[in-house]
């Protein structure tokens, strides 16, 4: 008896996206604001700002910067997230999303994966060579 191979139905096969497409909201825009003035103040200004969201403001904070994670330049964030184009137009903002990220990851308890190759790259090194011989 032979079998034939399903036949591959278009849409069917593909994983269907968990992940709504990011907008910019007025709201979110003017928390960004705020805090993004407390970083050009000071370091005490800003982790003041930071403390100051609630938890709502602070996990939607937490969904716009966590764009700018594992990008090199701002041209890699605002390709991969058009919304963005708006609030990010310099080194500086990509430098202040990815401080947020780190204060607002241990306080929300939240982290991204590391993308493949940087998984793959950790995994290298954490244990080859890494054993000391037992010199007694």
């Amino acid at each position: 008896m032979t079998y034939l191979p399903a036949k591959k139905i278009k849409g069917k096969d593909q994983k269907p996206s968990k992940e709504k497409p990011f907008s910019l909201t007025e709201p979110l825009r003017r928390i960004w604001i705020r805090v993004r003035q407390a970083y050009n103040a000071s370091p005490e200004a800003f982790a003041y700002s930071l403390s100051s969201l609630n938890a709502e403001e602070a996990n939607s904070l937490y969904d716009l910067v966590k764009h700018a994670l594992f990008k090199g330049s701002i041209g890699e964030i605002v390709q991969g997230t058009p919304a963005l184009r708006p609030i990010i137009r310099s080194e500086d903002d990509r430098m202040c999303m990815i401080d947020i990220y780190e204060v607002l990851s241990w306080r929300l308890d939240r982290r991204e994966p590391l993308p493949e190759d940087r998984r793959l790259a950790q995994a290298m090194r954490s244990g080859i060579g890494r054993e000391m011989p037992d010199l007694r």
